[in-house]
């Protein structure tokens, strides 16, 4: 059970760290670099200079999606111990970025529409805000 400890702070983190990279792709108008096509881009599995920022955004995606689902089995594998809190915050964060995922790929075939694109952002801040929560709880309850 100690082992969601610190697998939640780094399920946190690299949700904020994905987020990061989304805004630094959409602000440098990268995001459609790699093409429409998804999950990989359509230049094949390795980026090229000029879609090297939006293929980061996915291949990252990918391992926070992991970190993610490994954080959930956790918190339910050990279901009777940890907090109830913790253990929805963790399974809502999962179903939450099953919809990122595949908004993802939404926003891409919009040709980056607007609404997408802001329901999108919308969707990841809320998917910080669970993991967050899932992170803050778990580490006060097994704080020793």
């Amino acid at each position: 059970m100690m082992a969601i400890k610190p697998l939640s702070i780094i399920t946190a983190t690299s949700v904020y760290i994905l987020i990061y990279i989304g805004g630094v792709v959409a602000r440098s108008g990268l995001g459609l670099s790699a093409g429409i096509e998804w999950p990989l881009p359509s230049d094949g599995l390795l980026p090229t200079a000029e879609n090297f920022l939006e293929y980061l955004h996915r291949a990252f995606s990918g391992v926070v999606g992991l970190l993610i689902l490994a954080t959930a089995m956790l918190a339910h594998r050990g279901r009777k111990k940890i907090n109830r809190t913790a253990l929805v915050s963790s399974i809502l964060t999962l179903i939450l970025v099953v919809l990122q995922i595949l908004l993802g790929m939404f926003v891409l075939q919009s040709y980056l529409n607007p609404i997408v694109v802001a329901t999108h952002n919308n969707l990841a801040s809320l998917i910080f805000a669970t993991s967050l929560v899932t992170a803050v709880v778990v580490n006060i309850q097994f704080k020793k």
